[in-house]
């Protein structure tokens, strides 16, 4: 029996695992997929704790939102300058052209109320889809 578990583990799809430099290129091919993300934290909201802020160091210019569920503990502002592992879902969300600017003024006011620069870097970009990371569970490096 024990030989087949570890075949059973063996034999699972393992998760892509993604650097925050890297998530911008690649999340548009994993949405819905598990992935595993390797970032160092930039920026955990301060009001709801839910939303931390991943990059390759600490002035990066690429950033990735990760969203905790309901439920879940909140980010702790003291991992700021950590190495966070990340396991959670790409996730997308449409953004209409023309109402873009103010929809994401409006939600990040609503969200946290107050204007997060490091969430306005988060959604940079010519695209017309907004990527994050719905987290499942993480690590942080002592």
């Amino acid at each position: 029996m024990a030989a087949a578990a570890l075949m059973l583990v063996a034999c699972q799809p393992k998760q892509p695992v993604i650097t925050a430099g890297e998530f911008a290129q690649k999340a548009p091919e994993l949405v819905n997929q598990t992935i595993l993300l390797k970032g160092t934290a930039v920026h955990v909201c301060t009001r709801s704790g839910m939303k931390l802020f991943l990059g390759d160091n600490a002035e990066s210019e690429e950033i990735v939102n990760v969203m905790a569920q309901e439920g879940q503990n909140k980010f702790d502002p003291e991992t700021i300058g950590k190495q966070y592992t990340v396991k959670g879902t790409v996730r997308a969300v449409k953004i209409e052209q023309e109402e873009e600017e103010c929809e994401f003024e409006d939600s990040v006011k609503v969200s946290e109320g107050h204007d997060c620069e490091t969430e306005a870097k988060a959604h940079q970009g010519d695209s017309d889809t907004f990527y994050y990371v719905e987290n499942i569970s993480y690590t942080v490096e002592k």
